[in-house]
């Protein structure tokens, strides 16, 4: 994202008036604002914006007015309109500039979501770039940042999957184990994660990568190594795919002892929200999980809070 904001910096040294850092900034609140701007989205917006020119000097708590301000003038106005005007002193690398960091404040919670790609329709058409220009906007900025565009039974969303993210789900799952060594039930363990990523309609190479990447970093389930791990996720995927996941999800409740399940649960959990955002069919499929393994449901909540707060909060 650094490079993004370095590049927009770029195209925005010759804005001696700040106009098209202004529009900049009401580009990134409305990208953001397609699901309601939350404190992570805010401090964001805020964050990028002070390295801009015509706010790089401002002082902090003005700059957080002036946000506000914004924010306030978009809420109800017409959206198109507003940009448009705010665009009419800008040059077409500015604008461009702005589409790119309205998409990456749009991403700035890991996921843009299908309301906030609605909102990116609005926002090319305001600051003025055709279709062609806007996708090439779009496929460089996922690109640059490591996000990809899936389709989910809700609509079309960007996700986003960062190492920093899957180091922080590894430290949580080595803290959140039951401390009882898994190693016996390795290949259990590693079955309930594969379920839970590929309930949505498949394992996907990246989910089978993480998958990959957790269990070579928890000494709890016995130091897996590389070929033997390939072999469990090749096995589970086919006894899946012969036997169907509730079969398999009641013969893994069967199998694993009760300290045993939770430990899976809590590695399922974090697979399923490895890029941040778990689809209906992932959630469903945890609640199901849940429940057949005998985990209370108040337990249940606690357990995925847990591990949105701590891993991606």
């Amino acid at each position: 994202m650094d490079k993004a904001i370095s590049w927009a910096r770029a195209h925005l040294s010759g804005d001696a008036n700040g106009a098209a850092s202004e529009l900049c900034l009401a580009a990134m609140v409305a990208g953001a604002s397609g699901d309601g701007i939350d404190a992570a989205e805010r401090a964001y917006v805020i964050d990028t914006a002070s390295k801009l020119p015509g706010f790089d000097q401002m002082p902090t708590d003005q700059l957080q007015a002036l946000f506000d301000r914004v924010v306030a003038a978009l809420d109800g106005a017409d959206l198109k309109s507003t940009l448009q005007k705010l665009s009419e002193g800008a040059n077409a690398e500015q604008r461009r500039a702005a589409y790119s960091l309205a998409c990456l404040a749009a991403l700035s919670d890991g996921a843009a979501t299908d309301e906030e790609l609605d909102l990116l329709l609005e926002i090319r058409d305001g600051v003025g770039l055709t279709d062609g220009e806007a996708a090439d906007v779009e496929a460089t900025i996922r690109e640059g940042v490591g996000a990809r565009e899936v389709f989910e039974e809700d609509g079309v969303a960007w996700r986003l999957a960062t190492p920093e993210v899957q180091m922080k789900a590894a430290l949580f799952a080595q803290e959140a184990l039951d401390p009882t060594p898994l190693a016996p039930y390795a290949g259990a363990c590693v079955e309930a994660m594969v379920l839970a990523a590929a309930a949505d309609g498949g394992l996907s190479a990246a989910e089978a990568d993480h998958i990959h990447e957790l269990a070579e970093r928890l000494p709890v389930l016995g130091g897996i190594d590389g070929h033997e791990l390939e072999r469990f996720v090749a096995d589970a995927a086919g006894r899946i795919a012969r036997e169907g996941a509730e079969r398999r999800l009641e013969a893994l409740a069967g199998w694993l002892p009760e300290e045993a399940r939770r430990s899976a649960f809590i590695l399922a959990m974090v697979v399923a929200l490895a890029d941040h955002r778990a689809t209906r069919a992932e959630m469903h499929f945890l609640e199901r999980m849940r429940e057949t393994f005998g985990i209370g449901a108040a337990e249940g909540e606690e357990l995925l809070a847990a591990v949105r707060d701590q891993v991606y909060g």
